[in-house]
């Protein structure tokens, strides 16, 4: 299927109008429909004030979206027949608590997934910003108290997935960040991505991240320190996506090659 230039047209107008709608420098986008690639393309610049241009291999930070890899991970454990979605946090992670000693002893896998802990959106998120090490801000979970009681209400919990990627380092016997790549990213072609900025080394293709403040666009600086692994560290481009993508449509297969 190819896009008729009036739907290509269509799309220019959109993205456009989202630019400078939304003050962004630079995107990129991909469109994948029945396995089929139809478009993809970059637009912009990389940072504001460079004339860089942003294309379809430029690596973009892949935020909140890495906790889908994530979620993956422990499908792919689950599969492997080393954890069960049912099973107790506290079986990998026997020192593990949270404020509520019920809901410690009750927590599951599938709770840490489902943000359904009791404690409140973004509550404690403030620990993945810290110099601690990932097994540290987990203990300090226990210091948050819940804004609902287990599994009654919907909290946005970062440092729940940060829970659950100890619990892939724990039982894998990886880090984080090598299990993504040698389980997800290897696998179904993700060879420009990476787990963290830090893993840049030799890359220049890069779109740099920006804020906004007072009405006037600035560049800033990746953080390389922040424990942000398993929520928020991956940064990919949409040549890259596009593999990830195929894979979720297909139910986890790629070129007919079950992952």
């Amino acid at each position: 299927m190819i896009l008729s230039s009036a739907i290509e047209n269509d799309i220019e107008i959109t993205v456009q109008k989202a630019m400078q709608t939304w003050n962004i420098p630079g995107l990129a986008l991909v469109i994948i429909k029945d396995d089929k690639l139809l478009h993809m393309k970059g637009y912009g610049v990389r940072e504001i004030g460079k004339p860089e241009p942003v294309d379809e291999n430029t690596l973009f930070g892949a935020a909140s979206i890495t906790k889908t890899f994530t979620a993956t991970g422990m499908g792919l454990l689950v599969q492997d027949g080393k954890l069960a979605w049912d099973d107790p946090v506290t079986k990998y992670l026997p020192t593990f608590q949270l404020y509520d000693s019920h809901a410690t002893q009750l927590l599951t896998i599938r709770d840490l997934l489902c943000h359904r802990s009791g404690i409140g959106s973004d509550s404690g998120e403030v620990l993945v910003y810290s110099s601690y090490p990932t097994d540290e801000v987990v203990r300090r979970l226990r210091y948050i108290p819940p804004e609902y009681s287990f599994r009654s209400g919907f909290g946005y919990s970062s440092l729940m997935f940060t829970t659950a990627g100890l619990i892939i380092s724990t039982v894998s016997g990886m880090s984080w960040d090598d299990f993504i790549r040698q389980r997800i990213f290897e696998p179904i072609g993700m060879t420009n991505s990476v787990t963290n900025s830090r893993y840049f080394t030799d890359q220049s293709n890069i779109a740099i991240p920006h804020e906004e403040i007072k009405g006037n666009l600035r560049a800033v600086t990746y953080r390389q320190d922040a424990r942000l692994e398993a929520i928020a560290s991956v940064c990919t481009s949409v040549s890259d996506i596009a593999f990830w993508l195929r894979l979720q449509l297909n139910g986890g297969c790629i070129n007919e090659k079950k992952i």
